[in-house]
């Protein structure tokens, strides 16, 4: 079975629907991983390191084809977008109907050029006794508007707002048809190409993938201390990555190089198995971020140089910038002042 196909058969409704309690926005990353697909049974991404399939899902997720495609459990309504900046920003929001809870749940999902994504539940109406609220576009429209005036107005507390509204290209938004979300499968099948082919591997009922890092698979020379990695060692799996460095408990500790099978290479520190302190992680684009980590995310100061030329030096948090921070685009353009969620205020 295709790992799509097992996606979309083994959904569960009442694991994404508890997931949502409490949601209200987090990154279009982060969303795949703690609502999408913690809400599909038995899925695992032991074949997925290049994150071909989370990148489609994400795709599908955030346009709401996902949803469309599962249509046990929903429909979408309507479709709205605007633009901030024609050359970065925009906003596009669809209305989903969720048939088992009977809610209505607005989504709205915020693009920005360096694929710094939000997505955000900006209202739930459960049972509404009035049907014609929830479809009229003036209802849905207020919401969004106001959303964006609560955004920017946030960012920019020192000026008014309509001085603020002016600078932006189309902040209103419009409603659209799905023909503007939704893509053709021929722009799946030529962008898409690896995650439309991997096959789906189930987990036997301890869950554990059948074959996953066997003993033949790893191999581990080093130090060793009470039956575990302790020290100074070398741990290579077959077919994914290695490690040189140091380890604490099995787990990744100190300094140390990790070198993945699809070309990403991290040099720096590490903390309880994960990056923590200063490093370098290069990817095979040429992409490079040299500076501080926490949690495996670029958290404290750094540099990133992507692979199309442009160069933010600064803060970051979370992975994104935040902070004091200077972006030079491939253009030779520069952007200087305060960042923050990855955009720039001031």
């Amino acid at each position: 079975m295709k790992k799509i196909d097992h996606t979309y058969k083994n959904f569960n409704i009442d694991k994404f629907l508890k997931l949502l309690k409490n949601f209200n926005s987090t990154s279009t990353h982060d969303f795949i991983n703690d609502i999408i697909i913690s809400s599909i049974d038995r899925f695992n991404s032991s074949d997925d390191e290049d994150l071909y399939f989370h990148m489609y899902l994400e795709q599908l997720v955030t346009t709401g084809e996902f949803f469309d495609k599962l249509k046990n459990y929903f429909t979408i309504n309507h479709f709205y977008e605007n633009v901030i900046y024609e050359d970065g920003y925009w906003n596009g929001a669809f209305l989903l109907f969720c048939k088992k809870d009977k809610a209505y749940r607005l989504f709205n999902v915020e693009y920005e050029r360096n694929s710094n994504d939000v997505i955000y539940l900006l209202d739930t109406i459960k049972s509404p006794t009035d049907n014609k609220t929830i479809f009229d576009d003036k209802y849905l429209l207020k919401i969004l508007d106001k959303h964006t005036k609560k955004y920017w107005g946030d960012l920019y507390p020192e000026k008014p707002w309509d001085e603020v509204y002016k600078e932006f290209d189309s902040p209103k938004y419009i409603k659209v048809k799905s023909s503007n979300f939704f893509y053709e499968k021929i722009y799946y099948e030529k962008n898409y190409k690896e995650a439309l082919e991997l096959e789906h591997k189930d987990r036997t009922p301890d869950g554990k993938i059948p074959n996953d890092k066997t003993p033949e698979k790893k191999t581990y020379d080093g130090e060793l201390l009470d039956g575990k990695m302790n020290g100074l060692g070398t741990l290579t799996i077959k077919d994914e990555y290695k490690y040189i460095g140091t380890f604490k408990d099995n787990l990744f500790h100190g300094q140390g190089t990790f070198i993945s099978n699809n070309g990403d290479k991290y040099v720096g520190q590490w903390k309880d198995g994960e990056m923590e302190g200063k490093g370098t992680f290069n990817k095979p684009n040429g992409e490079q971020y040299v500076g501080e980590f926490k949690k495996n995310k670029k958290h404290g100061k750094g540099s990133c140089t992507f692979s199309f030329g442009d160069q933010y030096v600064g803060e970051y948090k979370n992975d994104v910038y935040d902070g004091k921070g200077i972006f030079t685009g491939s253009d030779g353009k520069i952007t200087s002042g305060l960042f923050k969620n990855g955009k720039f205020i001031k």
